[in-house]
């Protein structure tokens, strides 16, 4: 080895504690295990947040004490269709735009899929919330997936108004 290349060697070495911090903090899990800072940050308990993207679906295991964030960019005007494959578990998908406008909540208490969808007001990273709500503390699988993003037709809007009520009507169900 010559002798540049050793000294690159070495001072990326004296970087890598500094390299997984940043990777922790920007989201990225560690994949050293074996490293003390990598064990240290993999067993933090503060939240990820995973990126969402059309046609990437998302496999997840959700128990009643646990809950899973996502982030989806859009531009302001776009038509998003979200669908959660989830058998028989009830469970409350939350959307937060960017902006401080008041979240949107779509409940499911019945077996099968939750469809929920909404057309973005402001451009930027929308959060989509997972929260299941059930009382056992066992584990359940949901698939979560971006069915489609585009501007919205007039059939949007409408399908848009008609999820707005059905979610409001499954909130005041259970009180």
């Amino acid at each position: 080895m010559r002798l540049a290349e050793a000294s690159t060697s070495s001072s990326l070495l004296r970087c890598l504690p500094l390299l997984v911090s940043l990777t922790a903090f920007y989201g990225c899990a560690p994949r050293d295990s074996s490293n003390p800072s990598a064990r240290a940050l993999a067993q933090d308990n503060t939240p990820t947040v995973r990126e969402l993207k059309p046609d990437c679906p998302i496999t997840q295991q959700l128990s009643h004490e646990t809950s899973h964030t996502y982030r989806i960019h859009l531009l302001p005007g776009q038509y998003v269709s979200i669908f959660i494959t989830k058998g028989d578990v009830n469970l409350r998908l939350t959307v937060v735009e960017p902006g401080g406008r008041p979240p949107r909540d779509f409940v499911s208490w019945r077996y099968g899929p939750l469809r929920a969808s909404f057309i973005s007001a402001v451009e930027g990273g929308h959060l989509l919330e997972v929260r299941s709500l059930e009382s056992d503390t066992s584990s359940r699988e949901y698939v979560l997936s971006v069915e489609d993003v585009h501007p919205p037709t007039e059939r949007d809007r409408k399908d848009d108004a008609a999820l707005r009520a059905y979610a409001e009507a499954e909130r005041l169900q259970i009180g």
